[in-house]
C-alpha cells in the first residue's frame, strides 16, 4: 500500500493561528469598529445621558479613524470604507449635539449617493436614505416640521440597498413626525418604502391602514 502523503505544514500552521487572530480582531477592533460599537450602544439605550456619552465616544473613534486614514492618502477603497460609516457618524453627531458636523456628513452622503459612481455603488441607496433622514432630524430640531417632512419623503425615495431591503428603513424621524401629527408625510413615506422593503410588506400595509384610519401606531421594525 502506498504511504499517505504527509500534510503540508503551512496550512496546519494557518489553522492553528486562525482562531487567536480572529479573537484578537474581535478584542482589538479598529477605530472604525469602535465607532460602530459605540453607535450601537447609543441606539440601544433609552437613557439620554448614556446616549450622549456613547455618541461622543463614537465620534471620537470615527475622528481618530479619519485622521489615521488621512496619513495613507485618500484611495477609492478608503473613501468607500468611510462612506459606509457616514450614517453612523451622522447619527452620533446629532446625538452629541454637533449639529453642524451632522449637516456636513449628511451633505457628503447625498453628494456620494447621487454622484457618478452612485448607480454602481451598493451603498448609494443607504447614503441617500440616511442623508435625508439626518437633514430631516436637523430640520425638526430647528422647528421646521415642513422641512423635516420633505426630507422624510425624499428618504423614502431611495432605490434601496442590501441593508435597507433586508432590515427596513430608518423609522425614528417617521415616529417623531407621527407624534407631531404629520400623518400625511409618514403615510407617504411608508408607501415609498414598499418599493424596496418587500420583507416588511405586511408591517407597512398594517401601519399605512392604521394611519389612514386616524391611528398613530409605533413604527418598530
Amino acid at each position: 500500500m502506498a504511504p499517505h502523503p504527509q500534510p503540508n505544514g503551512m496550512p496546519l500552521l494557518a489553522r492553528v493561528l486562525a482562531v487567536p487572530l480572529l479573537k484578537l480582531a474581535w478584542w482589538s477592533p479598529t477605530r472604525w469598529q469602535r465607532g460602530e460599537r459605540h453607535t450601537l450602544a447609543m441606539r440601544t439605550t433609552s437613557d439620554p445621558s448614556v446616549r450622549a456619552r456613547e455618541a461622543r465616544a463614537a465620534l471620537a473613534a470615527f475622528h481618530a479613524a479619519e485622521r489615521r486614514a488621512a496619513t495613507g492618502g485618500h484611495t477609492l477603497r478608503q473613501q468607500r470604507r468611510r462612506a459606509a460609516h457616514l450614517p453612523s457618524m451622522a447619527a452620533a453627531a446629532v446625538e452629541a449635539g454637533e449639529l453642524d458636523v451632522a449637516a456636513s456628513y449628511a451633505q457628503q452622503m447625498l453628494a456620494a449617493g447621487m454622484g457618478p459612481a452612485g448607480p454602481q455603488d451598493w451603498n448609494a441607496g443607504n447614503l441617500l436614505h440616511h442623508g435625508h433622514i439626518t437633514l430631516g432630524r436637523l430640520a425638526l430640531l430647528a422647528g421646521d416640521t415642513d422641512g423635516a417632512a420633505q426630507h422624510l419623503l425624499r428618504a423614502g425615495s431611495t432605490p434601496g440597498s442590501p441593508q435597507l431591503n433586508a432590515f427596513g428603513p430608518d423609522l425614528d424621524l417617521a415616529n417623531q413626525l407621527l407624534a407631531k401629527g404629520r400623518t400625511d408625510a409618514v403615510e407617504g413615506y411608508l408607501q415609498r418604502c414598499q418599493q424596496f422593503w418587500k420583507l416588511g410588506g405586511d408591517k407597512l400595509e398594517r401601519w399605512i391602514a392604521e394611519i389612514h384610519t386616524g391611528h398613530r401606531p409605533t413604527l418598530d421594525p
